[in-house]
């Protein structure tokens, strides 16, 4: 409602405008403190504030089979929103037990809707809930002397009566409560045949063996019971033969000296067959001696593997055999060395077939042929020695030391090239040209044979034609009686182009 001005005067209370908070309603209007009702008359002498009062909202509580309360009150049937109400189920009819609670009305939401006791905050509307009942679980009494095949505890023999376990009337099985059967017990089933031992014979019951009719045995002339048919067993004397003691091999085991009787075919350890060996097979036995190991080795070569075996000297044998592979790698670790005034002991390199590296001084030794210091051609030679044979010669080069193009100077289908001088272990050079910086296409080789010369002129070339240059050094030297050259290698390419 809106602010009034006016004069003072005397007015009556409207009834309320406003809207009521959630869960409250209209109760006064409050002039000064004081409580009004609707059409109460005030008289106005000064500014007054009339407010209106509320109060809260009761809404039922409706509960079938059980009360509502606040806490452990009294039941109720009203509550305000906001308030927690406790549900408490009633009594459960006869044979039944409390199931849940269900929500009839009101759309509230229990804290334990399987619980007899639970609780729920009130909504601003009526609530209606049911408590609901099931049937209570059944209790057995085990008072039913059934018998039956599934409630056998102990079954009955000749002389004890069967013992069962006692049932529920819902036919549940105890497993403890029990009662006896009487008559039963199933009687002796002797049977018609004799049964006998040494001394005595009897009927006998074929399900708890009970004797009856048990007597000694009666032999008339003979060796027999004229009851029961016994055979009375006459002592025998033995005739013991010795059998003589076997010495084991390294192939077979042997076997302890015995006695056995030709009578009755036992054997026995002693003489007067007082220790009856009831099973020959494993008694006495004499384990297999060790072999007599010897061995032989068959040496491996560069071309063929070799073997050590291992084998019995007595029976031949074999023990072991172990490969020796062969040496099938043996190589220098450099070939081909250049000339530098010192004498060169390129290393040796041996690996077996499995590549496996063989230990020098060991394996083998390496001579190496006198004056290695010049350009040459020297062998080395591998002698095998412990687990390997044979020999093996390998050769490696000392080349002179290579030069360099000085320079190269183009004429009219010609050019001359200079180079440097070689003082040392070298006899001359030889210059190189080709149209390709392969050396492929018009290929063309001078020889110089003097070491002092240090230029020469390439003539009868193309015209205006690029060729590519290289100079070696070489060194003449005897070989088994005869002279070969041998090369240092080429220098760096370099290239001219001829004059017209």
């Amino acid at each position: 409602m809106a602010d009034v001005t006016g004069i003072s005067g005397k007015y009556t209370l409207p009834a309320n405008g406003f809207t009521a908070p959630a869960g409250k309603q209209f109760k006064a209007w409050s002039v000064g403190g004081v409580e009004k009702v609707v059409g109460d008359k005030i008289t106005v002498t000064a500014n007054t504030t009339v407010t209106a009062v509320w109060e809260a909202v009761e809404y039922n509580v409706t509960v079938t089979g059980g009360t509502a309360s606040v806490g452990a009150g009294t039941p109720i049937t009203k509550a305000t929103m906001g308030t927690t109400v406790t549900l408490t189920a009633g009594a459960a009819p006869s044979g039944k037990v409390f199931d849940k609670w269900e929500v009839v009305s009101g759309g509230i939401t229990l804290a334990d809707a399987n619980s007899a006791t639970t609780t729920f905050t009130m909504p601003a509307s009526a609530v209606s809930v049911k408590a609901t009942y099931k049937n209570a679980p059944h209790t057995h009494t085990y008072n039913q002397e059934t018998v039956k095949p599934e409630a056998l505890k102990t079954p009955a023999d000749c002389t004890s009566n069967a013992v069962y376990f006692k049932s529920c009337s819902c036919g549940a099985i105890s497993t403890t409560d029990t009662f006896v059967a009487m008559n039963t017990a199933l009687g002796h089933a002797y049977g018609s045949d004799w049964k006998y031992d040494s001394t005595n014979h009897w009927h006998e019951c074929s399900r708890c063996h009970d004797k009856k009719d048990e007597a000694a045995h009666d032999y008339g002339s003979d060796n027999v019971c004229d009851t029961c048919g016994y055979y009375k067993t006459v002592p025998h004397t033995h005739n013991l033969t010795l059998v003589a003691a076997k010495a084991a091999t390294c192939t077979e085991g042997g076997k302890e000296a015995y006695y056995k009787c030709e009578g009755c075919g036992k054997f026995y350890e002693d003489v007067l067959g007082t220790k009856e060996i009831t099973d020959l097979a494993s008694w006495g036995n004499i384990a297999k001696i060790a072999h007599t190991t010897k061995q032989t080795v068959t040496k491996a070569t560069p071309t063929a593997n070799g073997k050590i075996v291992n084998y019995c000297s007595v029976c031949k044998k074999t023990l072991s055999t172990t490969v020796i592979p062969k040496a099938s790698s043996i190589k220098l670790k450099a070939t081909s060395l250049t000339y530098n005034g010192k004498v060169r002991t390129p290393k040796v390199i041996v690996n077996d077939r499995t590549g496996k590296t063989l230990v020098k001084n060991t394996d083998y030794t390496v001579s190496y042929a006198k004056g290695r210091k010049y350009v040459g051609k020297y062998a080395v030679k591998i002698t095998f020695k412990g687990k390997y044979s044979g020999t093996k010669t390998l050769y490696f080069t000392i080349k002179p030391k290579a030069t360099s193009i000085s320079s190269l100077k183009a004429g009219s289908k010609k050019f001359t090239v200079k180079w440097k001088k070689q003082a040392t272990q070298t006899t001359g050079y030889q210059v190189q040209v080709a149209t390709n910086k392969k050396f492929k296409k018009n290929k063309k080789t001078v020889t110089i044979k003097k070491q002092k010369t240090t230029k020469t002129t390439v003539k009868k070339l193309k015209a205006k034609k690029k060729y590519y240059v290289r100079v070696c050094t070489y060194k003449t030297v005897k070989i088994n009686g005869k002279s070969i050259r041998i090369y240092s290698g080429w220098s760096k390419t370099k290239t001219v182009t001829t004059k017209k």
